[in-house]
């Protein structure tokens, strides 16, 4: 499968787990891009619009401190691109029934902690 044309945007507020995804996508051929939190998240989502990126997904970490977390980011994201996959990641179990999939086929809900793999598997199914 060629993937060097998929970008996946990490929004982690964790930096070294935002790392350790970065370069595990990196490795498996993967364009990525990293924020910390849901403004940044979406204007990297602009600019790779503006630069005709067409296969974009978006792993959102669910509460960011401080910051836009991953649901109120992929409702805005929605608003950019209705299309948009995603993947929200949260340490609470029960969330993934709280958040709603606008669109099946396009967004999963991943519980924390994952594995490398998990995550991986979860990506692939998605593109």
């Amino acid at each position: 499968m060629m993937r060097g044309a998929k970008t996946i945007i990490i929004m982690e507020d964790e930096v070294g787990i935002r790392t350790l995804l970065a370069k595990t996508f990196k490795r498996n051929g993967y364009n990525v891009t990293e924020s910390a939190h849901g403004e940044d998240a979406l204007a990297q989502l602009r600019d790779l619009q503006c630069q005709g990126a067409t296969e974009v997904l978006m792993i959102l970490d669910l509460l960011v401190p401080g910051g836009m977390g991953g649901e109120e980011t992929l409702s805005k994201a929605r608003a950019i691109d209705p299309n948009i996959k995603a993947i929200i990641a949260s340490g609470q179990a029960n969330d993934g029934e709280r958040i709603h999939h606008s669109e099946p086929g396009l967004t999963q809900f991943l519980p924390k902690p994952y594995t490398i793999q998990d995550l991986i598997t979860t990506v692939e199914a998605l593109f």
